[in-house]
């Protein structure tokens, strides 16, 4: 019989790891605290948490709300260009550090314990990617947040229900009614997972919320196969809901 190494032997391994592979802040580069592997506290400190009043918060919910294709609306930071956030959903976008995801839905996780479990949800869906930027990246980033979002609400993740049905070109330069018909129809619940959406109250993640278009247009296909219910979150948003 297998017997479970002694918790010391443990902690010792992951010392001597830290002295030889010393876990460095993703954000800023400096060496992390004790049992820190993420982000430290400075950058953490840095991020603008959005309040429930703010401005752009309620612009952002607003719009995503207007014709009930999205019930509700939560995001953790606000998206600043050239800062912390942005260096952030870099890292975890492009240089496969995945664990960054897992941290941020924690966080996102935490903050929306409480709402989550007067909504009553059933599950969390991340906005997919297409097939081929999935291949190229490996992963989808989202997927990580809405992970890590599990791990705190309990709630179980269905990183296959939505399929991107079309490989759209990038809206980093397009403004929200190209936003929009960028994405129309660009989504769907397949076939074998139809019968999985009925009458059902899902969370819906992505990253980042821009302009909204995306987020609505996967809430557009969740409702057209019978959810309930769909509330949105995202770990930024960012100031482009304005024409």
């Amino acid at each position: 019989m297998l017997r479970r190494l002694p918790s010391r032997i443990g902690d010792n391994i992951r010392a001597l790891a830290d002295v030889l592979f010393p876990p460095l802040c993703y954000s800023c580069g400096t060496l992390l605290p004790t049992r820190q592997r993420i982000i430290c506290p400075g950058c953490v400190d840095a991020m603008h948490v959005i309040g429930a009043a703010e401005p752009l918060y309620l612009l952002a919910r607003e719009r995503l709300c207007a014709d009930g294709v999205v019930d509700d609306f939560l995001s953790l930071f606000r998206f600043e260009k050239g800062r912390e956030l942005q260096t952030l959903l870099h890292q975890l976008k492009y240089s496969g550090a995945m664990g960054i995801g897992l941290w941020f839905g924690e966080q996102l996780g935490r903050a929306i314990c409480d709402k989550t479990a007067d909504l009553q949800l059933d599950a969390i869906i991340p906005v997919p990617l297409h097939v081929v930027k999935k291949r190229e990246r490996g992963y989808n980033q989202s997927a990580q947040v809405a992970r890590g979002i599990g791990r705190i609400v309990g709630l179980p993740v269905m990183p296959d229900v939505i399929r991107r049905t079309r490989y759209t070109p990038t809206q980093t330069a397009l403004d929200i009614t190209e936003r929009k018909v960028n994405m129309d129809g660009a989504f769907c619940v397949p076939r074998r997972h139809l019968h999985k959406i009925p009458g059902r109250r899902f969370l819906l993640v992505d990253d980042l919320v821009t302009t909204g278009a995306t987020v609505r247009a996967c809430g557009a296909a969740l409702r057209l196969a019978g959810a309930q219910y769909v509330v949105a979150c995202s770990v930024g948003l960012a100031d482009r809901m304005r024409p």
